[in-house]
């Protein structure tokens, strides 16, 4: 008999977060999240259908070194409210790829790369 095939469902990034409190105020503040889980070390944030989580770090170079990449839908509009927050990463203006994205980029409080885009259609 054939074992099933494994299905992979989701993935969660994992980031560093130099300070819980700072962190908890960008991800609900400022970006939406809600923060659904926190434990000593450990944080997890959700908005519609992404889940980011967060471990207690003290080195700011592994910060600066994490990202992701987050799909949405009305990227225009999100990324008018991270520019006029100065969340906009200096290179990562909103821009049209050649491979079917709108997207930009961003730092968290911490210097974590947030890639934002857009599927766009042909």
């Amino acid at each position: 008999m054939n074992e099933p095939l494994t299905k992979f469902k989701v993935a969660a990034p994992v980031l560093p977060s130099l300070n819980f409190r700072e962190t908890i105020d960008f991800y609900t503040k400022k970006l939406g999240f809600e923060l659904v889980g926190q434990y000593p070390d450990y944080l997890i944030f959700d908005r519609d259908n992404v889940s980011l989580h967060f471990w207690s770090c003290d080195d700011p170079t592994l910060a600066k070194a994490s990202g992701c990449y987050i799909y949405v839908e009305g990227i225009e509009v999100l990324y008018r409210e991270f520019e006029k927050q100065g969340f906009v990463h200096p290179n990562g203006k909103l821009r049209q790829t050649d491979y079917g994205i709108m997207e930009f980029a961003a730092l968290d409080v911490h210097g974590n790369l947030l890639r934002i885009g857009e599927i766009i259609e042909a």
